[in-house]
């Protein structure tokens, strides 16, 4: 066991594994020995301290923490000194327990009233029970915010038991959104720093590239680009040629071809231009007449396949009446 306050802060701060400023529990309870208060400066964001059984005799200089809201100094050997509790402006403490300390008289107390936001007190198996004629009344009057001493209320009613539930989840939010919000603080500070780190490389490389193209000899990094810039160069050449080379061919394609030439404009076509024409329009009659017979002999097929049918119909019409009337005439033999 850690023989020092100071040597059990050290302790817990490796045993949670966070900075001292992002612990918000501590309980000591019986694991030092400290007859004052010291070390306690850097964990500004405490929101419960319990120094129980530690031999604690003084609470001189007991630091500000300004989020504190439960303070617990039971079975230890104070007998006054309050007011460095008042002067630490713990203006959110809610819940102090001095029970089973030396606190002999009233007037001990009185530094108490400084502390605003203070609702429960314990002071029980203090001396000041025997010696101070209605104690907790007393207390109540001294300290208007006060609503329980020992877990009772004004009108001698106890505490209800969800109620301090409800004030140690209120205590437990408290740390759970002290640590969400140094949780977020820090990653915050990463993303900064990550940001920083971008935007020294990015001023980095434009430094390189600057370096490169000023004066003096080209690094790399310009070197190569020159080389891209002259493949290009040569492969828009070759584009240039592919295309000369095309429009060549058209040229030859259009020269040759026959040009009529004005002797067409006026009506002087060419004997080849009007043979041509006249064989197109024999092939056209010739096909035109080739249809017209098709079609005559597909109508004429159609019309005989019609009148066969039909006849085929009407003889199998006879036979059942044929039929019909051998049957009628062997009935009438029968009968």
């Amino acid at each position: 066991m850690p023989s020092s306050l100071p040597q059990a802060l050290e302790a817990e701060v490796k045993r949670q594994g966070v900075p001292a400023d992002q612990i918000h529990r501590l309980e000591l309870d019986q694991k030092c020995r400290a007859a004052a208060i010291q070390g306690l400066e850097r964990f500004t964001n405490l929101v419960t301290l319990s120094l129980g059984s530690v031999n604690l005799t003084s609470l001189t200089n007991f630091p500000q923490l300004p989020k504190l809201q439960n303070l617990l100094l039971s079975d230890n050997k104070i007998a006054g000194g309050l007011e460095a509790l008042t002067a630490a402006k713990l203006d959110q403490l809610t819940e102090l327990d001095l029970s089973n300390n030396k606190f002999a008289s009233l007037p001990s107390f009185k530094p108490l009233a400084g502390l605003r936001s203070l609702k429960a007190l314990h002071v029980e198996a203090n001396p000041a029970e025997k010696t101070v004629k209605d104690l907790r009344q007393s207390l109540f009057k001294m300290m208007a915010a006060l609503q329980y001493v020992d877990n009772v209320d004004p009108f001698g009613k106890e505490r209800p038991a969800f109620e301090e539930e409800d004030d140690a989840e209120d205590v437990y939010e408290e740390e759970e959104d002290a640590d969400d919000d140094d949780g977020a603080d820090a990653e915050e500070e990463d993303v900064d720093d990550d940001e920083d780190d971008a935007g020294d490389e990015g001023e980095t490389f434009e430094e390189e590239g600057e370096g490169g193209g000023a004066g003096g000899a080209p690094q790399q990094g310009g070197g190569f680009g020159d080389e891209e810039d002259d493949d290009d160069d040569e492969e828009d050449g070759e584009e240039e040629e592919d295309v000369d080379e095309v429009e060549e061919e058209d040229d030859e394609d259009e020269e040759e071809e026959p040009t009529l030439g004005t002797a067409y404009l006026v009506g002087a076509i060419p004997p080849n231009v009007e043979d041509d024409e006249e064989e197109y329009e024999d092939e056209e009659d010739a096909a035109s007449e080739d249809f017209d017979e098709e079609d005559e002999e597909a109508v004429g097929g159609s019309v005989a396949a019609a009148l066969q049918s039909m006849k085929r119909k009407r003889d199998e019409d006879n036979d059942e009446e044929e039929d019909d009337e051998e049957e009628e005439e062997y009935d009438d033999e029968d009968e």
